[in-house]
C-alpha cells in the first residue's frame, strides 16, 4: 500500500461527536510533494460525556484501500490519538475503529467507502449500543480548569450546586491543589466519581493565598451527569482577574418573580443588563445609567474589558400611572376617583393619594357597605424606594379601618400590587386594611409588598389585620412583618390576615417572613397565612415564608394558621422554617399550631418545625388539643421536618422529596397513592364539586396551586 497522505485523527473527538453531536472542523492542505491532501480533525475535549469504559479504553484504527488492510494507529489512549499523524493514499477507503479494555474489545465503529481527496470531509465514527441515562443512577465528572501561570493561583476550591445555583447538601466544598499543566499554564482539576445523574452547576473558586482570603476569580460550568458515564472538560480561562460585583439601585422598582440579575463579572466576561421585562413593574423602567443623576447615555450592556472595577447602575424610573406623592388627609378630601361604586361601574383607584383618601373616608365613618371599589393600576406608597426595612424617610401607611370603623364593601385589587406599604409604629389593627367586617365584605385579587414593624399589635396581617365575616380571596402578602403583640388571648399575627372570624379564606399566599413576640402572660398566635382563625374555612392557601413566634407564656405557631378554632382547613401547603419559642408550652405545626374542633384534609408541609419551652409539641400537620378535631387520611408532611409523625392520630403520609411516593404512617391506609403532586390532585379531582384548586409542579418541583397567579 502507498501511504502518501497525512491523516490527523482525534478519536476522542469522534467519540464526543457521537455523544454530543459536536460539529467537527476539517482542515485541508495540498501536499505539494505527493500531489495529495492533508486531512486534520481538530476539536478539543471540552464538555465531553463518555461512558467511563471508553475513557479508559485504548483505540486501534484500521484502514482498507484497494483490498489491502493496514493498521494505521494501534493501542492509543483517547488523548494520544490527537497527537497521531498518518499518510494516506488518495482514493476510496474503509475504516474500522476498535475500542479495547485490556485485551477485550468493547466496541467497534466502521466507516465504508470514504473518499480521501482534496474534497474530503470529516469522518465521524458511531459506536452503536451506547445509551445515556440522565435521570437515574450515578456517574462521575473530571473537569480541569487551566489558566496562565502568571496568575499565581495559590489555592482553589470547587463545589457542585443545583443547576439553578442553590445549595445541594449532598456535595460539599472540595479543596483543590493547583498544578502545572504546561510550560505556561497552571491547572486545577475537580473529580468526583459518584454523583447522582442530572444537571449541576460546578463553581471553581481561585485564590491568591493559601489561606483563601484573597479570591481572584471564579468560574461556573454546567455539568451533565449520566449513569455510568464521566463528564469531562478542559477549560482555559484566557484572562484570570478579580471578580467584580454589579450593584443595582432600583429606585423603587422590583424584580419580576423568579428573575436573578447578573451580579458579577471578570475581565473576560461581558454582561447584558436586565431589561424592562425583568421587572415586575417594567413599564416604569426607563434605562440603566452609570451616574445617579442619569447623566450620559443609557447602558444596555458592556463588553469584556470595559470595566476593571466594581460597578453600580442606577435604574431610571418614569412613572406611567398615577401620582407619585401622597399625604394622609387632615380633613375630608375631594375624591377624584372615577365610577359610581356599583357592581358594573365601581369606584376606580389609580393613585396613591386616592388610596389614602379612601383610607381616610373609611376611618372616619364611611363604611362603603354595598359599594364596589377596584384598583385600576399598581399603587406605590413609597415611590422611588424599595421598602424592605425600617427608614425614617418612608411615608407611613394608615390602615383602612380600625377599632372605630371597618370597611364593609367589596374591594377588588384587579391583580394589581400595592407596593411600599410601610408601618413602623404602635398599631392595633395593622395591614393594608386594618379592619374588614360585614357578611358582604370582600377583599380580593391584591398583592401587598413592603415592611411592617408593629408594636402593641392586636390584629396584624399584611393584607388585613382583622377580618370578620365576608370573603378574603386571591390575596398575596410580600410584606415582612415584625410585630410585638398586645395583651389578649384571641389576637393574632399572620402573613395575609391577623385574626379571622366567620369568614372564608381561599387562594391566599404568603411569601414573606413573619416574626411576632409577646412579653405579657397571654397566648401568642402566629401563622404564615392567618394568625388566629375562628369558625370558618381555609382552603387552597400557601405559605413560603419563615414563621417565628416568641412568647414568655404559651406560643402557637403554624405554617398556614397559628390557632384554628372550629375551623376547616383544606387543600393547603406550607414550607419554610416554623418556630415556636415559648416560656411555657410551645405548639408548632407545619399547617397549624394548635386546634379545637377542627377538620383538616388534603394539606401538606415540606419545611422544618422547631420549638422551645417547658412543654414542646412539634407536629408535621398540627396538634389537636381536643378529641373533637377530625383528620382524614390525606395530610402529608416531609419526614425531615423534625416533626412528630403521630401528631394527627396516624392519618398522615410522609415523604422526603417532591417526587417521592407518599408512604403511609403506621397502620394508616392512605386514600390516594403517588407523589405529593399526584395525591393532592387526586383529592382535588375527587372533590371538584366543591371547587377546590388543582396543583401543578412549580419551578422547584414542589406543588403550587394552579389557580394562584402569584409566583414564588
Amino acid at each position: 500500500m502507498n501511504i502518501k497522505k497525512r491523516f490527523f485523527l482525534g478519536a476522542a473527538l469522534l467519540i464526543s461527536v457521537l455523544f454530543l453531536g459536536c460539529s467537527l472542523a476539517t482542515e485541508k492542505e495540498t501536499d505539494e510533494e505527493n500531489g495529495g491532501v492533508r486531512v486534520q480533525l481538530n476539536i478539543g475535549f471540552a464538555r465531553t460525556v463518555m461512558p467511563s469504559g471508553f475513557l479508559n479504553a485504548t483505540y486501534t484504527l484500521t484502514g482498507t484501500h484497494s483490498g489491502e488492510s493496514t493498521v494505521l494507529i494501534k493501542d492509543k489512549s483517547a488523548l494520544d490519538l490527537q497527537k497521531q499523524t498518518v499518510w494516506l493514499e488518495g482514493g476510496t477507503w474503509s475504516f474500522t475503529l476498535d475500542a479495547y479494555n485490556g485485551s477485550t474489545k468493547i466496541a467497534t465503529a466502521t466507516l465504508s467507502d470514504q473518499t480521501i481527496s482534496s474534497s474530503s470531509t470529516t469522518l465521524t465514527f458511531t459506536f452503536s449500543g451506547v445509551t445515556f441515562d440522565y435521570a437515574s443512577g450515578t456517574g462521575g465528572t473530571n473537569v480541569t480548569l487551566t489558566f496562565s501561570a502568571s496568575a499565581q493561583v495559590a489555592a482553589a476550591t470547587a463545589q457542585l450546586y443545583n443547576a439553578d445555583g442553590t445549595e445541594n447538601g449532598s456535595y460539599a466544598l472540595t479543596a483543590l491543589t493547583p498544578a502545572t499543566y504546561s510550560d505556561s499554564l497552571q491547572c486545577v482539576t475537580f473529580t468526583n466519581t459518584s454523583i447522582a445523574s442530572g444537571s449541576y452547576l460546578l463553581v471553581f473558586y481561585l485564590y491568591q493565598d493559601a489561606e483563601k482570603t484573597m479570591q481572584i476569580g471564579q468560574w461556573r460550568e454546567i455539568v451533565n451527569i449520566a449513569d455510568g458515564c464521566e463528564s469531562s472538560a478542559v477549560i482555559n480561562i484566557p484572562n484570570l482577574n478579580t471578580v467584580y460585583t454589579i450593584t443595582y439601585v432600583l429606585n423603587g422598582l422590583a424584580w419580576a418573580d423568579g428573575f436573578t440579575a447578573p451580579s458579577s463579572f471578570n475581565a473576560s466576561q461581558g454582561v447584558t443588563l436586565p431589561v424592562a421585562a425583568n421587572f415586575a413593574d417594567g413599564a416604569d423602567f426607563a434605562g440603566w445609567y452609570a451616574a445617579s443623576d442619569f447623566s450620559g447615555t443609557a447602558v444596555t450592556s458592556f463588553a469584556a474589558g470595559d470595566y476593571a472595577t466594581n460597578v453600580t447602575f442606577y435604574a431610571k424610573v418614569e412613572k406611567t400611572t398615577g401620582e407619585v406623592d401622597w399625604t394622609y388627609p387632615t380633613a375630608a378630601p375631594t375624591l377624584t376617583w372615577t365610577g359610581e361604586g356599583t357592581l358594573n361601574n365601581p369606584y376606580v383607584i389609580t393613585t396613591s393619594q386616592q388610596l389614602a383618601d379612601f383610607a381616610y373616608m373609611v376611618n372616619n365613618g364611611t363604611t362603603y357597605s354595598g359599594n364596589y371599589i377596584t384598583l385600576g393600576a399598581d399603587i406605590d406608597l413609597n415611590y422611588g424606594s424599595t421598602v424592605t426595612d425600617a427608614s425614617a424617610s418612608y411615608s407611613q401607611w394608615k390602615p383602612i379601618g380600625g377599632s372605630s370603623y371597618a370597611f364593609q364593601g367589596s374591594f377588588d385589587g384587579n391583580s394589581h400590587t400595592v407596593k411600599g406599604l410601610y408601618i413602623n409604629s404602635s398599631c392595633s389593627y395593622a395591614g393594608l386594611f386594618g379592619s374588614v367586617s360585614s357578611s358582604s365584605a370582600v377583599v380580593q385579587n391584591v398583592t401587598v409588598q413592603g415592611y411592617m414593624k408593629v408594636t402593641n399589635g392586636y390584629y396584624v396581617g399584611g393584607v388585613v389585620g382583622e377580618h370578620s365575616s365576608g370573603k378574603l380571596v386571591n390575596c398575596a402578602n410580600k410584606v415582612e412583618i415584625i410585630a410585638t403583640m398586645g395583651s389578649g388571648s384571641k389576637y393574632g399575627c399572620g402573613g395575609v390576615v391577623g385574626y379571622q372570624y366567620s369568614s372564608s379564606l381561599k387562594n391566599c399566599v404568603n411569601y414573606s417572613n413573619i416574626n411576632a413576640n409577646m412579653t405579657a402572660s397571654y397566648t401568642l398566635n402566629v401563622g404564615g397565612v392567618c394568625g388566629y382563625n375562628d369558625c370558618n374555612t381555609i382552603s387552597s392557601c400557601e405559605n413560603y415564608g419563615d414563621v417565628t413566634g416568641t412568647s414568655s407564656s404559651v406560643c402557637i405557631v403554624g405554617g398556614i394558621v397559628g390557632y384554628a378554632y372550629s375551623t376547616s382547613i383544606y387543600n393547603s401547603i406550607s414550607s419554610g422554617a416554623i418556630k415556636g419559642k415559648a416560656g411555657s408550652t410551645s405548639y408548632t405545626g407545619g399547617v397549624f399550631g394548635n386546634t379545637y374542633s377542627t377538620y383538616a384534609e388534603n394539606n401538606a408541609f415540606y419545611g422544618t418545625v422547631d420549638g422551645s419551652g417547658t412543654s414542646i409539641y412539634l407536629r408535621g400537620i398540627g396538634y389537636a388539643s381536643t378529641a373533637s378535631a377530625t383528620y382524614q387520611g390525606c395530610n402529608y408532611f416531609i419526614s425531615t421536618s423534625g416533626a412528630t409523625a403521630s401528631s394527627v392520630g396516624g392519618f398522615v403520609g410522609t415523604f422526603t422529596l417532591a417526587t417521592d411516593q407518599i408512604t403511609a404512617y403506621g397502620s394508616t391506609t392512605l386514600d390516594y397513592t403517588g407523589t405529593l403532586l399526584e395525591v393532592l390532585n387526586a383529592w382535588a379531582s375527587a372533590n371538584s364539586s366543591s371547587s377546590y384548586s388543582t396543583w401543578k409542579a412549580g419551578t422547584d418541583g414542589w406543588p403550587v396551586l394552579s389557580d394562584i397567579t402569584w409566583t414564588k
